[in-house]
């Protein structure tokens, strides 16, 4: 998910996320407005808007803890899905969740923290912005497609088989940029790493699209209980914030909490919300318009990203990057079509 996140993860496997939301904007005769046009600017800003936080996050990954910013970052959703609960509970609505669902969305929640967000923000100091995220959305994509078909009984077509195969020569490709990209991020901020290391951010990488996948599968599972929508997302980052929190705790403690500048702060707060903003673009643009035509934009979140970190932080543009990329792109687009 730029941002592969838990967030984007619930986005894109709900299509009906808001619902319940208000009607289209109308102009100002009183018509309402035409929903591709709408559903198409609400994609841009959702790309764009996980593009920033992705910025914000490669921005913080060298000198602040990974825990301590994802924990931070989930802030801001929770205080939003707590709003939403509350305007549901005060309509009359029901925000209730089974025992089950309530068990499942934890367990996979705390796993998607831990090993998503935090294994990619780690990644990010390792194999820089313009390679996680390719390989994180690559290998979500394989992921929620194998896992599906287990748990779920989904079926793989020929042509979601062929987009695998694709992605997966896609990482492949990308892995082996990850010495120059590096090489990079070395010359520019941090002390030389052992090839060992940046295998491990590769593979770190990779699992954090594990990861995402299945929170997406049991999110759709869970979905077929038509629970709401805020309620499932309370619930999985605010498992977020106390599990990340503990951790912080045990990496920093409280010294290295209450240490942290105003800039960082900021930069974490920023990133949670950009992070919660292109969330509900894209949830509401998959209300409005087709799957298709939501993920022929949402795509671009990858060259978005290529080109932020090359052109932001420096991170070296290979030719592996540029195959990686552009095969990425082309599995994403095969992968999520209907």
């Amino acid at each position: 998910m730029a941002r592969v996140s838990t967030t984007q993860a619930v986005a894109e496997e709900i299509p009906n996320a808001l619902a319940e939301s208000t009607a289209l904007p109308t102009s100002g005769r009183g018509r309402q407005r035409d929903p591709v046009v709408v559903g198409t600017l609400l994609c841009v800003v959702s790309a764009v808007g996980y593009t920033a936080t992705n910025v914000a996050l490669r921005d913080l990954a060298t000198h602040v803890d990974p825990y301590w910013v994802s924990c931070v970052k989930a802030m801001p959703t929770v205080a939003i899905a707590s709003v939403m609960m509350a305007g549901r509970a005060w309509r009359g609505l029901s925000i209730r969740l089974s025992l089950r669902a309530l068990l499942s969305l934890t367990a996979v929640g705390v796993f998607a923290q831990l090993c998503g967000n935090v294994g990619f923000q780690w990644a990010l100091q390792i194999v820089g912005l313009a390679l996680a995220v390719p390989i994180t959305h690559g290998t979500m994509m394989i992921g929620g497609a194998v896992a599906g078909r287990i748990w779920l009984g989904e079926p793989v077509t020929m042509r979601a088989a062929a987009a695998m195969l694709v992605l997966m020569v896609a990482i492949v490709v990308l892995a082996t940029g990850a010495g120059e990209a590096n090489a990079s991020i070395v010359l520019a901020e941090v002390a030389a790493r052992p090839t060992w290391d940046i295998a491990k951010g590769v593979a770190v990488t990779c699992l954090a699209g594990v990861a995402y996948a299945l929170l997406g599968v049991v999110i759709r599972r869970v979905g077929r209980g038509k629970f709401p929508i805020s309620s499932m997302l309370f619930i999985v980052c605010m498992t977020g914030v106390i599990s990340l929190g503990a951790a912080t705790f045990n990496t920093i403690g409280w010294q290295g909490m209450v240490a942290t500048n105003g800039a960082d702060w900021g930069m974490m707060l920023l990133a949670g919300l950009l992070n919660a903003v292109a969330f509900f673009a894209l949830s509401k643009a998959l209300h409005l318009v087709t799957v298709v035509h939501v993920n022929l934009v949402n795509a671009s979140q990858v060259a978005m990203a290529a080109v932020a970190g090359v052109t932001f932080f420096h991170e070296a543009w290979t030719t592996a990057l540029s195959v990686g990329v552009g095969l990425t792109v082309i599995g994403l687009l095969v992968m999520r079509r209907r």
